[in-house]
């Protein structure tokens, strides 16, 4: 009994180590992320080891900041600025998820975010289960689960408003951040540029059913365009967010004909998945998602030797945004 308290007093130490390690690196901005990910799996080896591995990557080769191309400042130095304001639909996985109410093991962390940024890294390493049962959506309804013993409560996270839930999935693991600085360097500010974050875990129906979505979009394009003097917008999607922007322009069409002809002068399809991806089939049957794209970034933080397949499985199958990913149309498309 003795040595077993050890070998676990060990591994705590270990495992708190690395979460110091994990932060330090994080907050430096270094694009190394991906290392930390991976080995976030394995807090119960040797901290050494971790340390070895930032080592190399910090001598990886990068490339020079004024090296990297800015066409915002080239646009800006040419004098090119803004005309149509910029709306960001983001794609699966990629809007950061704050805790709003949960279950009692998540209680002191309102407001946290359990999905994006280094307060995800910390829930995960310190109460998995804890993390596994909030980020879960309900199996039969597809939106917020009651709390288990809680009296009919329900576990709600909700997206984080604005480019802040877009920007960074992790500090230094930029998503949107690059096309929000050189926009700002071409003049673009917080009245003509905005993000529309969304619970990627819910149905296309659930966004606007539970959270108002495509209402709040049409508003929000109504006045930007109204606040540009009559600019019409610029949408850009981003992979699941061609599905949500497509479902977008069917609702207000279906509201209002003409309404996109009107406020939308161009729509910019980055990589959606029109048909569905056939790599989320084996992250909904056997929890696999290192092959998938999008779920590349769950499966980083969610490795065999962390969390089991089944219990990722379960997980996936609960989102119905996953789900809309399989593929449609059959041998014919």
């Amino acid at each position: 009994v003795g040595e077993e308290e050890l070998v676990r007093e060990a591994r705590g130490e270990a495992r708190v180590e690395v979460e110091e390690v994990t932060h330090r690196v994080l907050i430096s901005g270094e694009d190394y992320h991906h290392v930390v990910a991976m080995r976030i799996a394995h807090v119960d080896e040797d901290v050494d080891d971790l340390a070895a591995e930032l080592d190399l990557a910090r001598a990886l080769p990068r490339l020079p900041r004024e090296e990297i191309p800015h066409p915002g400042s080239d646009a800006a130095a040419a004098g090119a600025g803004p005309v149509h304001p910029v709306v960001i639909i983001p794609g699966f996985v990629t809007s950061s998820l704050e805790l709003w109410a949960g279950p009692p093991c998540a209680a002191p962390h309102f407001r946290s975010r359990f999905w994006g940024g280094i307060t995800m890294t910390q829930r995960l390493l310190t109460d998995k289960a804890c993390w596994l049962e909030t980020m879960a959506l309900d199996p039969e309804t597809g939106t917020d689960p009651r709390v288990k013993d809680g009296a009919g409560s329900r576990v709600r996270l909700r997206a984080v408003p604005g480019l802040a839930g877009v920007d960074y999935f992790l500090p230094g693991y930029g998503v949107w951040a690059r096309l929000i600085e050189e926009l700002a360097a071409a003049g673009y500010d917080a009245n003509t540029l905005a993000a529309e974050p969304y619970d990627w875990r819910l149905s296309i129906a659930a966004l606007e059913d539970r959270d108002g979505l495509f209402t709040r979009m049409r508003s929000r394009v109504e006045t930007m365009v109204a606040t540009a003097g009559g600019a019409k917008a610029f949408l850009v999607a981003h992979s699941w967010g061609d599905n949500v922007a497509r479902a977008f322009f069917a609702f207000v069409e279906k509201q209002t004909p003409g309404w996109v002809e009107t406020h939308v002068a161009h729509y910019a399809n980055i990589a959606g998945p029109t048909l569905g991806a056939v790599k989320s089939l084996p992250a909904l049957l056997s929890g696999e998602a290192r092959d998938t794209a999008e779920l590349g970034a769950v499966a980083a933080f969610l490795g065999d030797n962390f969390v089991s397949r089944a219990a990722r499985a379960a997980l996936f199958r609960s989102w119905p945004g996953a789900l809309g990913m399989l593929p449609v149309g059959g041998a014919r498309a």
